[in-house]
């Protein structure tokens, strides 16, 4: 048997919620309280999400319900036909973002963000589809940038870097995985990162940190 809370029940947790600024929980929660939160929470700033079974239907009510959210995370560890109607969900007042698990999405939807601060990609299985779009996008604010597993192609991410490289102050690839990188050399990458990067503060790579 399922219980589903009634905020309206509870005056005092209404005000409470008001104020709520950051969510953490797994998208397959009751659609009642993701439509009951979207009815009170206005000003999340950081929501972190896990793709867990299924996503329920109020989850993407709730994302639209906010008027200032800063920093998305999301974690995917199973498929599910409404991940892209969560996705368009999304502010474009976004400055950071977090993606973790497996892929089954294309990351062209990042476009959109064009406020990103930072952006971390943590796909440790599936290809990264999409960047290729991505590669002619300006970030004008991005400064953080971080592959933790896989990487995108190598002509792509360097057409990345000429584009948004000047402005980054930490740039992480790939650990183990950078020579997976299609059409990886990485003397090409050293020196184009060289090139591309004049600010970065902090450069860690497969093959050590500067």
């Amino acid at each position: 048997m399922s219980y589903t809370v009634t905020f309206t029940f509870y005056p005092e947790s209404k005000e409470c919620l008001k104020n709520l600024s950051e969510l953490s929980c797994n998208s397959n929660i009751s659609s009642e309280f993701f439509y009951q939160l979207s009815q009170i929470c206005h000003n999340i700033k950081l929501l972190d999400i896990t793709i867990e079974n299924y996503i329920s239907d109020g989850l993407s009510d709730l994302i639209l319900a906010q008027k200032n959210l800063k920093y998305y995370n999301m974690t995917q560890y199973d498929e599910d036909e409404k991940i892209p109607l969560l996705i368009e969900s999304l502010p474009n007042t976004l400055i950071k973002l977090k993606l973790y698990g497996y892929n089954y999405i294309s990351l062209s939807f990042i476009s959109k963000f064009i406020n990103l601060q930072e952006l971390l990609i943590s796909i440790y299985s599936g290809d990264i589809c999409g960047f290729e779009e991505l590669q002619n996008i300006i970030f004008p604010h991005l400064r953080i940038l971080n592959f933790e597993f896989e990487c995108p192609k190598y002509e792509e991410f360097i057409k990345f870097l000429e584009n948004n490289g000047k402005n980054l102050k930490v740039l992480h690839v790939g650990d183990n995985h950078i020579e997976d990188i299609e059409g990886y050399n990485e003397n090409l990458l050293n020196l184009a990162i060289v090139k591309l990067c004049p600010n970065l503060r902090n450069l860690s790579t497969g093959f050590g940190m500067i």
